[in-house]
């Protein structure tokens, strides 16, 4: 049965892009497009099907990506920044970062250089329960460009880079508004938990199209709920 899902086309729950559904002024998509659909259904299948095998909320699985991505550039971060990375309150940031930290997948330090800011890490023990997860998918993934020339390579990501920009250019003016009216402002009304921010335009990068595990019941209704996971491009 057809799914809809955040483009406005339809999608079987494999995640096979299907006929696109009727939209007054829709751009017409091609074969890129509808390739670039299927791999973002999918990732939002894969993240709720690896928050379940972890035994974790979806928010707490990205909240360990973020640290660990933070600390291994070099730049920690703490319980504020990695709020606006996940598009969250402060208030729902910290509750994340008490539940990680009592679980013991995070811990929460003094920065280096303001102590009146905190810094956080991941933990041994946290690093090996998501890892132990994430890794065979991250290992389907970077497998899917084995056979690839160079040129095919270069083609590839050259288009991931468009559209990351593309995305960038839609996160732009709201980022700026938000800007605009200060830091303790935030929308209200529903999905007023979640908002955009600057950092939204740091998200990691994702990779190109991957197989997934056997969907479960709970995966499966991903696409269908509207309050289900956004896409992540760290997740």
């Amino acid at each position: 049965m057809a799914q809809h899902h955040s483009f406005g086309a339809a999608a079987d729950a494999d995640g096979t892009a299907a006929r696109p559904l009727p939209r007054a002024g829709a751009p017409a998509g091609d074969d890129l497009s509808a390739a670039l659909r299927q791999v973002l259904t999918l990732t939002q299948l894969a993240r709720a099907e690896l928050a379940e095998r972890l035994g974790m909320p979806l928010t707490n699985v990205e909240a360990v990506e973020h640290v660990l991505i933070a600390r291994n550039a070099g730049a920690p971060i703490g319980p504020v920044e990695l709020s606006r990375r996940l598009g969250v309150t402060s208030a729902a940031g910290t509750q994340s970062v008490n539940r990680l930290v009592a679980e013991g997948h995070l811990t929460r330090g003094p920065h280096p250089d303001d102590r009146r800011r905190q810094i956080l890490d991941v933990t041994t023990s946290g690093f090996e329960h998501v890892m132990g997860e994430l890794a065979p998918l991250l290992g389907l993934v970077l497998g899917a460009a084995d056979g690839l020339t160079d040129e095919e390579r270069a083609g590839a990501k050259r288009y991931l880079e468009l559209v990351a920009a593309a995305y960038r250019r839609y996160l732009e003016p709201q980022a700026r508004g938000e800007e605009e009216a200060g830091p303790g402002a935030h929308r209200t009304g529903p999905g007023s938990e979640r908002k955009a921010s600057p950092a939204a335009r740091q998200a990691p990068p994702t990779a190109g199209p991957q197989p997934v595990p056997a969907l479960t019941r709970r995966s499966k209704r991903v696409l269908r709920s509207p309050s289900g996971p956004p896409v992540t491009p760290s997740s």
